[in-house]
């Protein structure tokens, strides 16, 4: 990556299209920083991701993700 290059991720809801999307840049430093946490701080970072999706999924969602992760655990 170029100096002063921001790193681009995008999350969707899983529609086809990028209406339900959004992105977010993510800086070099923040990479940095993020590479800097311990194991600890990382849990503590993805228990609260988890909480936070969870909370925004509607209910079809929730289902449709559970049926995803019992096929890919049965495979």
């Amino acid at each position: 990556m170029k100096k002063n290059e921001k790193s681009t991720a995008t999350i969707s809801s899983g529609a086809t299209t990028t209406e339900n999307a959004f992105q977010i840049h993510i800086s070099d430093e923040q990479i940095k920083a993020h590479k800097k946490r311990d194991i600890k701080e990382i849990f503590h970072w993805l228990e609260s991701t988890n909480h936070f999706i969870s909370v925004l999924q509607n209910p079809s969602d929730k289902q449709r993700n559970k049926a995803f992760k019992k096929l890919v655990k049965d495979n």
